[in-house]
């Protein structure tokens, strides 16, 4: 890229006293990709927080600050006027409250360069240093349809990135949500409905996200040192990839619980098949054919040789009706156990199957 054409616009939107905002920004300013602009947001920001941004914007020039006044909902339309002049190829996103690490936009690059939108893996600090990890890929069909049709989600504009072209294409992009919607899922919905572009999920642990849930009782200055806490103990390569090992330690687990329930919906299929051979069964007290069966007719109650017949007739059809059942529900328990196999999580999980199956063997 030239040095007037950015790789990538960086997205921040920020409506509160800057105490956390210093740290975000000084963590976009430390990426190995330097081909970017910043573009901070205030949402009808407190005058300390435009100040702060202007700040940087005085030392970096890479920065560019929006002074908004406060917009509907969360001030989404003003992402969109943030985006209208831009050149860049990219965009991402990053909270006011959350980190990146230096290869972030390295590795988001590299999605970006196959899809039109995706993101990365999205690492969740909780309060008591519990790691947690939103299991899903965006390359799988299923996964989109269950963002479409559901209010369920698993990442937000932090670990998110498209490419502008992609954005452009949208009838609407950046946009005040209704009031029983995420922001970021409706955002993610005008991509996820085209058919047009093309999604991924790339595998990477670049960022550590600090959610609101659970700190609610914090002040900006509590939540201000813990951010920065974070930050001082992962400028350390090492502490970083331990991180990241935890996040992946944690992903496995959560994708081991739902392959699990997956497991366990194929054998409920199976279920159906045995019971589906129930019916199948020969009626009792319905002599079962033999050959020469004729010989015996003069051995049946009179009038009884057309009932026979009915009755073979009758559980023929049954027979029939339950091979097809039989046929259909082991069709679809394969169909199941293929899209689990067939998973980019499933190749993910490998490792503790198989420490699974060497502890059962041992």
């Amino acid at each position: 890229m030239s040095d007037n054409t950015p790789l990538f616009a960086i997205l921040l939107p920020v409506h509160r006293p800057p105490n956390m905002l210093r740290i975000a920004v000084e963590s976009v300013l430390a990426q190995i990709e330097s081909s970017f602009e910043l573009l901070i947001v205030c949402d009808g920001a407190p005058r300390e927080t435009v100040a702060c941004a202007n700040a940087f914007a005085a030392r970096d020039k890479r920065v560019k600050v929006f002074d908004f006044d406060k917009g509907e909902r969360h001030g989404e339309a003003h992402r969109h006027a943030a985006l209208a002049d831009t050149t860049a190829r990219f965009v991402a996103h990053i909270g006011d409250d959350d980190i990146w690490f230096p290869d972030h936009l390295t590795e988001l690059s590299a999605l970006l360069d196959d899809v039109d939108f995706g993101n990365l893996l999205q690492a969740e600090l909780l309060t008591d240093g519990t790691i947690e990890v939103h299991v899903g890929d965006l390359s799988e069909p299923q996964t989109r349809d269950h963002m479409l049709l559901d209010t369920w989600n698993f990442f937000g504009p932090s670990v998110a990135g498209y490419r502008m072209a992609a954005y452009r294409k949208l009838a609407r992009g950046w946009s005040p949500a209704p009031e029983d919607l995420w922001s970021d899922l409706h955002m993610w919905r005008k991509f996820l409905e085209r058919d047009d572009l093309t999604f991924g999920t790339r595998f990477s642990v670049q960022g550590i996200k600090f959610p609101a849930h659970g700190r609610e009782t914090m002040g900006v200055g509590e939540r201000e040192a813990e951010n920065a806490r974070a930050v001082q103990m992962f400028t350390a390569p090492k502490r970083r990839r331990d991180f990241q090992a935890r996040a992946f330690q944690a992903l496995f687990h959560a994708r081991q619980t739902i392959l699990n329930d997956q497991l366990n919906r194929v054998a409920t299929a199976l279920d159906g098949i045995n019971a589906s051979l129930a019916p199948l069964k020969p009626a009792q007290g319905l002599q079962t054919p033999t050959p020469g069966g004729c010989a015996h007719q003069s051995q049946l109650p009179p009038g009884s040789i057309a009932n026979t017949i009915v009755k073979v007739q009758s559980s023929a059809d049954s027979l029939t009706e339950g091979v097809d059942a039989l046929r259909a529900n082991a069709e679809a328990a394969w169909r199941e156990l293929d899209t689990i196999k067939s998973s980019p999580l499933w190749t993910l999980s490998w490792p503790l199957r198989r420490l699974e199956n060497f502890l059962k063997n041992r």
